[in-house]
C-alpha cells in the first residue's frame, strides 16, 4: 500500500535521462522524474533510426530497472507485466532493483556530463560515472540486447542517468506539468543577479528595434542576456539556450499588450523578469502563461503565479552573524561565507562558471574551495539553508508573495 500524508510535502527527484554517454547535446537529454510512488519520463522519444523508444510514462518506482514483457489494458489503465533484463539488474528477496539509494545516485553524477564533454578525453571517459538502468515502456521488448536481437526486434537498452540539474536547474518543470498555481522558486545561479548585464541586455534591445527589418540578435548579447544577468536556469523557460531547449514554455501576462511576437517577445519577458528582481530587491510575483506545446513537453496550458526569489548575498544576513558570534568563530565564518569583515563578498569568479564558487551562495558544482573535488563544506551548506530560510522570512519578500498568491486565490496565514 502506497500512501502520501496528507499536508506534508511530497519529494520529487529530477534526474536526466541521456541517450548518448559523450559529447552530449541539449537534444540528448531529456527530463525523468523519480518519486516514492512513482518514476520515468514523460515524455515519449525515439532517439534512434531502429524503433527503440524510451519514456512515454510512469511506473511504481521499485518496478524500474525492469523491461517489459506484455502490456495489457484494464479498463482505463494500461497495465505493464515485467522482467528482468539479460544483464544489469538481479535482484532478490531482500533487495529492490530501484529504490532511494539509486535515486541518489542519479541525482549526485551532476560532474559526470563535464567529464564525458571534454574534448579529447571523451572516448576513455564515455563509461565513466553514469549510473545506467532500463525503463519501462508501454511496448514488449524482447529477451537480447541489441549484439543479440534480430534485425527489426525491440531489444533491451540501458541509458545513462545524469543530475537533474542538466536539464531543469530549480525544480521548476515538475511543478508546471502538475499545473501547480501558485509556485516560489528559489533561483541560485552560479554568479550574482548583475544590475549592469540587465541594463546591457536591455540597451542591446532598444539597439536591435531600432535596427532594420531582418537584424540579426549577436551571439554576445545572448550570452549577455541569457546566461550573465540572472543565469541560464530561469532564462531556459522563455528562451532555448546553449545547454536546456526543453524547458521553453512561460509567457508573462503583463507584457501581452506590447505588440511584440516570437522571440522577441520570450526575450521581452525574460528581460522584464531580470529587471524586477533588480528594483524589487531579488523577488519577483508575476502572473504567467504556461504552453507546453511551446518544447514538446508533458503537461496542460494554465496560468499560475510563480515568485522567483533569486539568493545572493545579503549583507542584512551577513553582518549580524559576525557581529554576534564570538571572536574566535569569525574566522572560519568568513572563510565559509566568503567575505570581508564588513559583510561583503570577497570573490567575483563569473568566468568560472560551474567549476569554481562565484561567492557565496553561489557555490562550484565541481571545485568549490580548496580545489577539493566534489567536497563543500558544511558550514557553507549549513549557511545556504539558513539563508534561504531568512530570506522568505524577510517582511518585503512574504508580502510580495502573500500579496500575488492572494491575488490567484490562496490565502497565507
Amino acid at each position: 500500500m502506497h500512501y502520501v500524508e496528507r499536508d506534508r510535502p511530497y519529494l520529487i527527484v529530477g534526474g536526466t535521462l541521456s541517450t548518448q554517454r559523450i559529447a552530449i547535446n541539449p537534444q540528448n537529454k531529456f527530463r525523468m522524474e523519480m518519486t516514492p510512488l512513482y518514476t520515468g519520463m514523460p515524455v515519449r522519444r525515439f532517439p534512434y533510426d531502429d524503433g527503440v523508444g524510451v519514456g512515454g510514462g510512469f511506473v511504481e518506482s521499485h518496478g524500474y530497472d525492469h523491461v517489459t514483457h506484455r502490456v495489457e489494458t484494464v479498463g482505463e489503465e494500461t497495465v505493464l507485466l515485467l522482467k528482468l533484463p539479460q544483464y544489469g539488474a538481479r535482484i532478490d528477496r531482500s533487495r529492490l532493483n530501484f529504490s532511494l539509494s539509486n535515486m541518489a545516485a542519479i541525482s549526485g553524477a551532476a560532474p559526470v556530463e563535464t567529464f564525458v564533454n571534454l574534448p579529447v578525453v571523451q572516448g576513455l571517459l564515455s563509461n565513466f560515472g553514469f549510473p545506467e538502468h532500463y525503463t519501462p515502456i508501454d511496448q514488449a521488448v524482447g529477451d537480447e540486447i541489441k549484439l543479440f536481437a534480430e534485425k527489426g526486434n525491440i531489444y533491451q537498452k540501458e541509458w545513462a542517468h545524469g543530475d537533474g540539474g542538466h536539464e531543469d536547474n530549480l525544480g521548476l518543470a515538475p511543478l508546471l506539468a502538475r499545473q501547480v498555481e501558485n509556485i516560489i522558486v528559489f533561483a541560485n545561479a552560479y554568479a550574482p543577479l548583475d544590475a549592469r548585464q540587465v541594463q546591457n541586455c536591455r540597451k542591446a534591445f532598444i539597439a536591435l528595434d531600432k535596427a532594420p527589418k531582418g537584424a540579426q540578435l549577436k551571439r554576445s548579447v545572448r550570452k549577455t542576456c541569457e546566461r550573465d544577468m540572472i543565469g541560464a536556469d530561469l532564462a531556459s523557460f522563455f528562451v532555448q539556450t546553449e545547454d536546456q531547449i526543453h524547458n521553453v514554455g512561460l509567457t508573462m501576462l503583463k507584457n501581452e499588450g506590447s505588440g511584440l511576437t516570437g522571440l522577441r517577445r520570450k526575450y521581452e519577458d525574460l528581460l522584464t523578469l531580470a529587471e524586477d528582481l533588480v528594483r524589487q530587491r531579488n523577488v519577483s510575483c508575476e502572473e504567467y502563461h504556461y504552453d507546453p506545446a511551446a518544447s514538446v513537453s508533458h503537461g496542460i496550458a494554465y496560468t499560475p503565479t510563480i515568485c522567483v526569489v533569486f539568493l545572493g548575498l545579503e549583507t542584512a544576513w551577513a553582518q549580524p552573524l559576525l557581529n554576534n558570534a564570538p571572536p574566535s568563530h569569525r574566522p572560519e565564518i568568513m572563510k565559509a561565507l566568503e567575505i570581508a569583515p564588513d559583510g561583503n563578498s570577497l570573490i567575483n569568479r563569473r568566468w568560472m562558471k560551474g567549476f569554481r564558487s562565484s561567492g557565496f551562495p553561489h557555490l562550484g558544482t565541481f571545485f568549490d574551495q580548496d580545489l577539493h573535488i566534489i567536497d563543500t563544506a558544511p558550514p557553507r551548506l549549513f549557511a545556504l539553508s539558513n539563508l534561504t530560510a531568512w530570506k522568505l522570512q524577510d517582511a518585503d519578500t512574504l508580502k510580495q508573495i502573500k500579496d500575488a498568491f492572494f491575488k490567484n486565490g490562496l490565502i497565507l496565514e
